[in-house]
């Protein structure tokens, strides 16, 4: 299977992702605790796959990779926090449009920290990623702010930072193995701290959702990542990420269709299609 078809399969997953979060975000009586399952249950389809399926499971442990595989864990740790928060708070075509975000701080990251050259290119893709943001909160003269669109820009911050460590650190380690680590670690952290979650609690969550569905949702969220990745490996990163951007597009609309998400209609498809411009002059 090439590149293309790969990216398609992530991007129809992707859309299904969206919706499918936004709803049990909404259902779910105590995000944190759901975060939690549903990571770990990501994380054992994960390791199941690497014990079965994955022959060559190379790492190397040095002083660095263990400081970025830290580093990466509190990011995805941040990131597991706020998303499903941001799902709870903003509608799924809302939240499909602020995920355009991350590239943007990638981008900016990476003049910080790599020293990117900034073209005006890239200074007009961050006008057009970031513009529907705030067009989507003005509202009859002024700004209209809350804690979904924080939880949002976090989720973004987050992303957009450990994307620079997620390329460092397949030089030391394979991306499955990766991949299991920071859906475990976050699993496992969010459940001890800032305190430990009852077994009572897991209980009762898995029964208000039902733990066939918690295991669809992260297989739904595995295969997207593995089809990604793949992609990335086989093609082009700047191809596919034109590619899987249309996603952000197709959210929006299925969300609108389906969740019935109809409050400033074409705001949110014009917004989606400035964004989609956006990032294919920022990977451009």
């Amino acid at each position: 299977m090439d590149w293309f078809a790969l990216t398609i399969i992530a991007l129809s997953f992707d859309v299904l992702y969206k919706l499918v979060t936004r709803i049990f975000s909404v259902k779910s009586k105590d995000i944190r605790t759901y975060t939690v399952v549903f990571n770990f249950i990501a994380s054992i389809l994960v390791f199941i796959y690497l014990i079965f399926f994955v022959r060559e499971r190379s790492f190397i442990i040095n002083s660095k990779s263990l400081i970025i595989l830290l580093l990466a864990s509190l990011l995805y740790t941040l990131f597991c926090w706020f998303e499903f928060r941001a799902y709870r708070e903003l509608e799924a075509s809302v939240m499909s449009i602020f995920s355009k975000v991350t590239p943007v701080i990638t981008f900016i990251a990476s003049v910080v920290l790599l020293d990117e050259s900034v073209t005006w290119e890239k200074l007009l893709s961050l006008l057009l990623i970031l513009g529907p943001m705030i067009w989507l909160n003005y509202e009859k003269g002024k700004f209209k702010w809350h804690k979904g669109y924080v939880y949002a820009f976090m989720c973004s911050l987050s992303l957009g930072i450990v994307r620079i460590l997620d390329k460092e650190i397949s030089n030391y380690l394979s991306l499955l193995l990766y991949s299991f680590i920071t859906y475990f670690i976050p699993s496992l952290f969010l459940a001890v701290f800032p305190k430990p979650i009852t077994l009572s609690k897991l209980k009762k969550e898995v029964s208000v959702i039902g733990w066939k569905l918690i295991l669809l949702h992260s297989f739904i969220n595995v295969i997207l990542f593995y089809t990604l990745i793949k992609a990335l490996s086989l093609g082009e990163a700047s191809k596919v990420t034109i590619v899987f951007s249309v996603s952000s597009i197709i959210a929006v609309l299925v969300a609108i269709v389906v969740l019935k998400e109809k409050e400033k209609l074409w705001v949110k498809i014009i917004a989606g299609i400035l964004s989609f411009i956006g990032v294919i002059l920022l990977k451009g």
